[in-house]
């Protein structure tokens, strides 16, 4: 009996030291409202995504440009030497316009293709944006579910001292054996060292989610008083052909298809005659240097209309025409390799949705059926009215469907999460999700 005294004190001297080390990290509050305000102005995804839209705008109105007129100014100073006139200097200066009036519609064709890479740019925007919330979104449920498994780690393993405890009465009355109190003794040290990893992986959250916020990482944990909950009803099934329209793979697809489109246009302008209007302004002396005494200067202008039809290229229209034709017969396969490929992703993403909401419904209804059964197979365990071994397996799937509905919770957010995602929203559609 003294030995086993003497074992008890010191099983609960270590719990009571392993406890209370746990992790001596600093502390930062922060709301779902905080990560999104920060990733918005210092992610640094959300500032490439953002600079790639402009590059496509600017690239939209750099293509306005070949439908307006070019306008240069010149100046020339040269010299020479003639038999009749002797070493003579000359210059000239004014400025000099063109304007190609027709194309066979190339220019007109590479703003509409310039348009549609914008639109596909838009969405490929929407995608990004799409991908930074959903990271971090992913990131602070694991750091909200983080906490709530350090909260239901302390449970447990107040739960598995209780019960140390009362085996080891019965262990004392000679009705449990030895091997049977080393046991729930391992499981003590199995639930204190539960306890202790779920208090590291907070840091590990909480450095996930300061990356992900494109904040450095800190030793830091960050504390939140948000709750893994049971977010709204079951979404309503959409019809999925329509439904993949919306989401921006299937924009970029069909922007990128529209584009190949005006590009064969503009390829197959070079078949037609350009056409173009000229002017100049210009000031000139073609006898002596325009500092010097005798220096007499001269003026006109000039005006015109000129059309040129390439008859012979060395064949580059012709392969540059079956390259853009080929290129629009590529963007047409990939869109519809696209549509099907969304089509099935939506079909199985959601059933994904769906399982995790029944998971959950059927977890609940475990937990409660496990804890009604764990209360009366207590008293009967201390009455004597049952086995140590019927206790043991009861207390223990009650402890573990405590867990499985606590994962089964966070799946469920992480499933609603990446069917948002997966539609393309961003920050202010994700809120409702965390």
């Amino acid at each position: 009996m003294y030995n086993i005294t003497l074992m008890k004190k010191i099983y609960l001297s270590l719990i009571f030291i392993l406890t209370c080390a746990g992790i001596g990290y600093g502390e930062i509050m922060l709301t779902w409202q905080d990560v999104m305000d920060y990733a918005r102005q210092h992610s640094p995804e959300v500032r490439r995504a953002a600079l790639e839209l402009q590059n496509a705008q600017n690239a939209y109105r750099r293509a306005y440009s070949n439908l307006m007129p070019n306008v240069d100014a010149r100046a020339r100073l040269g010299m020479g030497e003639g038999e009749q006139h002797g070493f003579s200097r000359n210059f000239s200066y004014g400025l000099y316009g063109n304007w190609e009036i027709f194309s066979g519609f190339g220019n007109w064709a590479s703003v509409l293709s310039a348009r549609r890479n914008l639109d596909a740019a838009r969405a490929a925007y929407e995608r990004a944006l799409s991908d930074i919330s959903f990271a971090i979104g992913t990131a602070f449920v694991n750091l909200v579910w983080a906490h709530e498994n350090v909260a239901l780690r302390e449970a447990i393993l107040i739960r598995r001292r209780e019960n140390y405890d009362m085996v080891y009465l019965r262990f004392t009355t000679g009705t449990v054996d030895k091997g049977s109190l080393m046991r729930v003794a391992a499981d003590t040290y199995q639930s204190l060292f539960e306890l202790n990893r779920a208090r590291r992986n907070l840091q590990t959250a909480s450095a996930g989610l300061f990356r992900a916020m494109g904040k450095k990482p800190q030793d830091s944990i960050i504390i939140t008083n948000a709750l893994l909950g049971v977010v709204g009803g079951q979404i309503e099934r959409p019809e999925i052909a329509g439904f993949v329209q919306s989401i921006p793979e299937y924009k970029i697809a069909m922007y990128t298809l529209e584009s190949s489109r005006h590009q064969l246009r503009r390829a197959n302008s070079a078949w037609y005659p350009r056409i173009s209007l000229g002017g100049d302004i210009r000031r000139f002396d073609n006898s002596n240097w325009p500092f010097s005494r005798d220096y007499s200067e001269s003026q006109g202008w000039g005006a015109g209309i000129s059309a040129s039809f390439p008859l012979f290229t060395g064949g580059s229209r012709l392969f540059e025409t079956r390259t853009a034709r080929n290129n629009l017969r590529i963007s047409e396969a990939a869109f519809e390799n696209t549509n099907h490929s969304l089509i099935s992703s939506a079909i199985e993403i959601y059933n994904l949705l769906q399982d995790a909401y029944e998971n959950v419904a059927v977890r609940e209804r475990y937990l409660a059926a496990s804890r009604l059964q764990a209360e009366i197979s207590a008293k009967k365990y201390l009455n004597g009215l049952t086995s140590y071994q019927d206790w043991y397996v009861i207390e223990n799937d009650y402890i573990n469907s405590q867990t499985a509905l606590l994962v089964a919770r966070r799946d469920m957010i992480m499933a609603k999460a990446r069917w948002n995602n997966f539609a393309g929203l961003d920050f202010i559609e994700l809120e409702e999700t965390i």
